[in-house]
């Protein structure tokens, strides 16, 4: 099992870890010998809007929430 990934490379909906946000709060179970790669994988979603608009605006994307702000 492989847990707290970078969170440079996880998405942007990925929650950090209060204690090292240069980790996101995941978890993948990876297969080996016949079976490689990730088997089944899990983490825990943003449950706060704001850090996922920070995180979407500093990756340039253009995008409008559903209210029409």
């Amino acid at each position: 099992m492989v847990h707290r990934y970078p969170t440079a490379c996880k998405a942007f909906y990925m929650k950090q870890d209060p204690t090292r946000p240069d980790v996101a709060l995941c978890v993948d179970y990876a297969g080996a010998g016949k079976v490689t790669g990730e088997i089944i994988g899990g983490g825990q979603r943003e449950d706060d809007m704001k850090p996922c608009c920070t995180k979407i605006t500093s990756t340039g994307y253009r995008w409008r929430r559903s209210n029409g702000t």
